[in-house]
Order: C-alpha cells, then structure tokens, then sequence
C-alpha cells in the first residue's frame, strides 16, 4: 500500500492508493525491490547515512510525483520520518554529487512495518521544470538514530548513479556519483509548454491572468471523456492543485 505526501503543504495521507496519471511520464524508474538473489536489502537513512539516486530526464517535463520504496528497521509501531527532495547537480572537477540546490522538499513518516518494503509516494505541488540532458538527484535524509531509521531499498536488478553521505550524515560530504546497485524509485513527470512553462494555457508565453481565467472557466471533475488541457497535474479534476501550479509559474 502506498502513502502519498504532498509537496510544500505538510498534508499526508495514509493509505492512500493511487494509480500514474493517464499523462504521466516515466523519467526515471529502476526495478522494485523484488528479485534480488540476496533478498530484500537497502540503505540506512538516518543520523549516521543520507543517501541519493541519480536520474538525467531525456525531455523536459515538469515534475509530477516520486515513488520511492522504504523498509523500517525500528521497532514494531515506530515509522521513521524521512526528509525526501530532488536538488539539482553539482559538478566538481568533472565528478558528479548531490547539490543543496533543492527543487522540492517533502517530509513524512515511511509506512512499512519491519522489513516488508513498501512503496510510498510524494506528489509534487511546485511541479518544477526537469530540463532534458541535466542531471538531478532524489535525496533522502533523516534524523533517526540507528535501528530506528528507515531503509530505502535497494533495486533488485539493474545499475545506476548515487551518492552517499556517511559518518555522520549532518556533517559529511557526499561521495562522487558512481555507478551500482542504487535505491529502488520511480519519478515521473508532465509534459510541460513549448516554453517549457506549464501554466500557460492559452500559448502567449506568459503565465496571467488570462490564462487564470481559463483555469477557473474548467473548474470541476474532467468528466465525459472531454479534452481537458487545463487539468495541469493529470488527476481527471481541475482544482486547486492545478491552481497553485499556475500560481508557482506566474510571469
């Protein structure tokens, strides 16, 4: 069962299943945590470790939600909070790491209980624009001390780009991009304006009033099968969600 957190608003429902919007790109995905011939592993978050995935969007779309899979190492009725973000890349010296450049940060409690992973969701309300050919980063930290921390499962197949901050994780310095088993996680996006602008509803090439009006003029469930541009985040209504994403791209 999935948990899904929405972005910069603190809300968090548990129990809350959903489904990839009928719009929704996969810019990013690795295999679950399944299938692996050392069984289900993953890396400590937490005081002592932070760790981050590397994903590079082959287009650019806007950022619409991050599916990452979590198992608990505390015991039974703790669930660990995890601070989860995408920031953007730093190069040094031709090497790759984690920025503190951050694009969109949530926070909520992991729903798994032992190490049965689970696969959480957070739902993105800024829907930052992911530039095709640049790298970005899906960080995860926390402040739980060991045994009491949430694990973010490794992959159970498959290879890629990640980053780890260890020993203590509130001071280290994260290590260069290299290549390995990585966290199991899946991002996806939004097709975005030729701009590269969501928001701009009727083409101008800014992002206004008028194109407010539009919004408001669709207000409601996108029913009856009707085209419906308006509905910015691809979840079938046009409401406030959508409301706050032409809000986040005003100008």
């Amino acid at each position: 069962m999935r948990s899904v957190a929405l972005g910069s608003v603190g809300v968090m429902c548990l129990g809350l299943v959903t489904a990839a919007a009928a719009d929704q790109t996969v810019v990013y995905q690795t295999d679950d945590p399944f299938g692996s011939p050392f069984g289900v592993i993953g890396f400590d978050v937490g005081q002592s470790q932070s760790v981050a995935v590397r994903f590079t969007p082959s287009e650019t779309v806007a950022l619409d939600e991050i599916r990452p899979w979590f198992m608990n190492n505390a015991a039974p009725g703790i669930f660990p909070t995890v601070e989860l973000a995408v920031v953007e890349d730093l190069e040094i010296n031709g090497e790759s790491f984690p920025s503190e450049d951050e694009l969109e940060v949530w926070e909520f409690s992991i729903s798994a209980i032992g190490w049965n992973p689970e696969e959480e969701s957070v739902i993105s309300v800024q829907q930052p624009v992911l530039q095709a050919g640049q790298h970005y980063w899906v960080r995860a930290r926390s402040s739980a001390a060991p045994g009491q921390n949430a694990v973010w499962n490794w992959a159970g197949s498959g290879v890629g780009m990640m980053s780890i901050c260890c020993c203590p994780a509130s001071t280290c310095e994260w290590s260069p991009a290299n290549s390995g088993g990585v966290p199991a996680v899946t991002v996806l996006g939004m097709p975005v304006d030729d701009d590269g602008r969501p928001g701009d509803l009727n083409g101008d090439g800014v992002v206004n009033v008028l194109d407010l009006l539009i919004l408001l003029g669709e207000w409601g469930d996108c029913d009856d099968g009707r085209d419906c541009p308006v509905d910015l985040n691809g979840d079938g209504t046009v409401d406030v969600f959508d409301l706050l994403i032409l809000l986040e791209n005003w100008g």
